[in-house]
């Protein structure tokens, strides 16, 4: 239902984010300008295995990428802490990242794409990434996830390209994630629309 007064009181919020299984709404967290960023990043410049890089040159948004040789990609993940909020992109595949660093990416809030593939990613590690309102691509292949990280991801609104081959992941589960992306009643309300847009025209 659209809504056309005040939203709904805190505590009522609470109890739908409860029912549903992830959060109804997230606070915006603005970028920094580019400026910001090259100050909060001095840090980081020369940091070994750690490779930051603007995603376009008239965007502050970030692309990071930890070297799958990397001793403690979980340190360097912390590291990334003071400019977390204009990280769109975060691969850090094939490294050998542990559960701790989990609850710090949950924190990238503005993060769009993440790169897991080829590492020990468990299900209750997806479980964490329930923040993550604005994830549209997760790469988790060679991972060891399940059929409940496919039951958990179809929760996330924006997420629309999830990876996982070589998985335990049946195929069943595969398909409730792509109907769930695209259902059936969606599918049709969209050709309907475009039917009467083309009736529209023909009349015209």
């Amino acid at each position: 239902m659209p809504l056309v007064e005040d939203l709904p009181p805190p505590a009522a919020l609470a109890l739908l984010e409860k029912n549903l299984g992830f959060q109804v709404a997230t606070p915006e967290v603005p970028m920094m300008t580019w400026e910001e960023v090259v100050k909060a990043g001095v840090p980081l410049a020369k940091v070994p295995n750690l490779a930051i890089r603007r995603s376009s040159m008239d965007s502050p948004a970030l692309n990071i990428f930890i070297a799958s040789d990397a001793k403690n990609p979980d340190e360097l993940i912390a590291s990334l802490e003071p400019i977390k909020a204009n990280i769109v992109m975060l691969d850090a595949g094939k490294t050998k990242i542990s559960e701790t660093a989990f609850p710090v990416i949950s924190g990238f809030a503005n993060l769009e794409e993440l790169r897991l593939q080829e590492t020990s990613t468990t299900d209750k590690d997806v479980a964490k990434l329930a923040p993550l309102r604005k994830l549209a691509k997760i790469n988790l292949n060679g991972t060891e996830v399940t059929d409940r990280s496919v039951q958990f991801l179809t929760k996330f609104p924006n997420l629309v390209q999830f990876a996982a081959w070589d998985t335990t992941i049946s195929p069943v589960a595969a398909k409730t994630f792509v109907t769930t992306r695209f259902p059936e009643n969606k599918k049709r309300r969209v050709q309907e629309e475009i039917s009467a847009l083309e009736a529209k025209l023909a009349d015209a």
